[in-house]
């Protein structure tokens, strides 16, 4: 078995960082700072054939005038901006290969012909420690509840199996390893817990008492962690709402109370706590994109109850009204960023190598140096991204789901009789209930020009 060793000091590529930004943004239909990009890299590279393929590839596409996902409809000025690029190269048309797709540049050189190293033995710290292919994919937030045990949302574990957790102002490179324990099965339950044996932090305690409406609450997280760095965030709102939240909105947050404090992606698990220092939810999301919704106390302690043997449960009459600052910097200390490991995404199946399995040859690096590199072709449909299946097109299905009124008559004390309506919602005739519906520009995600 071969192993691909990367040499990312000695080999980087800028004009692959150029073609596969344009790629990237021309995806996200940025075609003008797709075309910047792909200027700036034949800057760097005039010659490079991928690049020169590309522009070609965007060129005949867009010339299709095709209005539609898979097509590339360009504005005056984007057309202008391509035409500069294309007089500026002399044309390109005998490096376009029509059968080809969008070209991709791995960033460094590739040696694909040393063998792979034997495995060393197993030591503790291995074994403790995330494999060293693994990057941080996802993460939230979390809160010691027990002698190791941090509580979080389900779905920030959803599809990992490699966990660590840190401590406010502890680098990501002291993390400590985790283990997912146990994660709710009812959907409307969105907690799991993870053991983390060499953390050490004070748990704190859950009150099952329900929160009175208005009443002012904090919440601690870890929110955009990427963008706004490693320190814990604190926001302040107020309880608007408690369950049971009834309307077809609220379907799958039934039994979720609302709050309106300001949190964000990586907020998720977070702490949600009162002026008596107690857990009163444990924030999950935002339901409609606005409201900002927790699993009850309650429904958290039933659930760590059997995990936990050593979960604090208490009372609000029970707990003295202590100062915001002091209750912060308390759960400060509990409150946990929890990191979710996964490998580097490969290319997508639709990608295949160019070169069967020995890598190009003579391509040149930003610095002029000819090195072993390989491309790959990306066929992906512009409409579908290779998913082979589309959103719903009808505007009112929300989840597979529509809003219909089920009429019913109703005899009325005096003999009168009227037409009651019930709000309901069933399954989109559109798309079955799916939410998607298969895409009409491709065949199972692969584009067709590209065959």
């Amino acid at each position: 078995m071969l192993w691909t060793r990367w040499r990312c000091i000695e080999r980087a590529n800028l004009a692959a960082c150029y073609n596969n930004l344009a790629l990237s943004l021309m995806r996200q239909r940025k075609y003008a700072e797709a075309l910047r990009s792909w200027q700036r890299c034949l800057e760097a590279s005039p010659a490079n054939q991928a690049v020169l393929h590309n522009l070609g590839q965007f060129e005949a596409i867009s010339n299709q005038g095709l209005r539609s996902k898979a097509g590339i409809v360009l504005t005056t000025e984007e057309t202008l901006l391509l035409r500069r690029i294309l007089k500026s190269m002399g044309g390109i048309s005998a490096h376009y290969d029509r059968t080809r797709g969008w070209r991709y540049i791995p960033t460094v050189a590739i040696d694909l012909t040393v063998e792979a190293p034997s495995a060393p033995a197993p030591t503790e710290k291995t074994r403790d420690t995330p494999a060293g292919e693994l990057l941080i994919a996802a993460g939230g937030t979390g809160f010691v509840v027990g002698n190791h045990m941090v509580v979080t949302n389900r779905h920030v574990t959803n599809d990992f199996t490699t966990f660590a957790v840190r401590r406010d102002g502890e680098d990501n490179s002291v993390a400590r390893p985790a283990r997912l324990i146990a994660a709710a099965s009812d959907p409307k339950v969105d907690l799991a817990v993870l053991r983390a044996d060499t953390l050490d932090a004070p748990a704190v305690a859950i009150t099952k008492d329900v929160p009175r409406l208005s009443r002012e609450i904090r919440t601690l997280g870890f929110p955009e962690f990427f963008d706004l760095g490693n320190a814990v965030k604190v926001s302040s709102g107020i309880i608007t709402a408690l369950p049971p939240l009834r309307g077809i909105a609220t379907t799958d947050w039934e039994d979720f109370l609302m709050h309106d404090a300001v949190t964000a992606p990586g907020s998720s698990g977070g702490p949600v706590f009162d002026n008596h220092g107690l857990i009163v939810g444990v924030h999950t999301g935002s339901m409609m994109q606005k409201f900002k919704v927790a699993v009850t106390a309650s429904t958290a302690a039933n659930f760590l109850s059997p995990l936990v043997t050593d979960l604090q449960i208490r009372s609000s009459a029970d707990s003295e009204t202590k100062n915001w600052e002091d209750i912060v910097a308390a759960m400060r200390d509990s409150t946990v960023h929890v990191l979710c490991f996964a490998r580097p995404a490969r290319f997508s199946p639709v990608i295949a190598p160019l070169a069967g399995d020995r890598p190009t040859k003579g391509f040149a690096s930003s610095i002029g140096e000819p090195y072993s590199l390989r491309q790959y072709d990306d066929c992906w449909c512009l409409a579908c991204y290779g998913s082979g299946r589309l959103d719903c097109p009808n505007r009112e299905c929300v989840k597979g789901l529509v809003k219909t009124v089920r009429w019913d008559t109703v005899v009325l004390p005096n003999g009168a009789v009227t037409k009651q309506g019930t709000p309901l919602r069933v399954d989109c005739p559109t798309c079955r209930g799916r939410a998607v519906v298969d895409c009409d520009f491709c065949s199972g995600g692969t584009d067709p020009r590209f065959r």
